[in-house]
């Protein structure tokens, strides 16, 4: 198996991995069940394991980022002076508090998640438009 692995350029586990996810069962024409190998099955195994429901909250609140978007870009840009915010950790407070009643918990997310929806860039702001603290 090391020389397998070796070989394919990828680690021993990865095989042994690879080796138990193609473990299928299989009925013969009389009916009795067997084990094989089969790459179908390391595929759809595979596939099963990628499918996760979406869970992001992007789409329900669409409006509480979009909003938190203007207020970090217009701080960048130099606009309204009632958005004088230094980061997202402000800008997403500042709505949570100010205005709780146009967002409910449920249409709102939290900064870490605005961090990593920037990071993933699922939203139109991007890290150059972050605001760094220089010592």
């Amino acid at each position: 198996m090391n020389d397998l692995a070796a070989t394919v350029g990828i680690t021993l586990s990865s095989i042994y991995r690879i080796r138990e996810l193609a473990l299928v069962e299989v009925v013969d024409s009389s009916f009795k069940l067997y084990m094989t190998y089969s790459v179908e099955g390391v595929i759809n195994r595979l596939r099963e394991v990628r499918k996760r429901p979406n869970s992001l909250k992007i789409d329900k609140a669409s409006e509480f980022i979009d909003e938190v978007i203007a207020m970090v870009k217009k701080k960048r840009s130099g606009g309204d002076f009632r958005y004088d915010l230094i980061s997202i950790d402000e800008a997403v407070n500042s709505l949570i508090i100010d205005h709780s009643d146009r967002y409910p918990e449920e249409c709102r997310v939290c900064t870490k998640t605005i961090y990593n929806y920037v990071h993933r860039c699922l939203i139109s702001l991007k890290t150059i438009d972050l605001t760094r603290c220089h010592p």
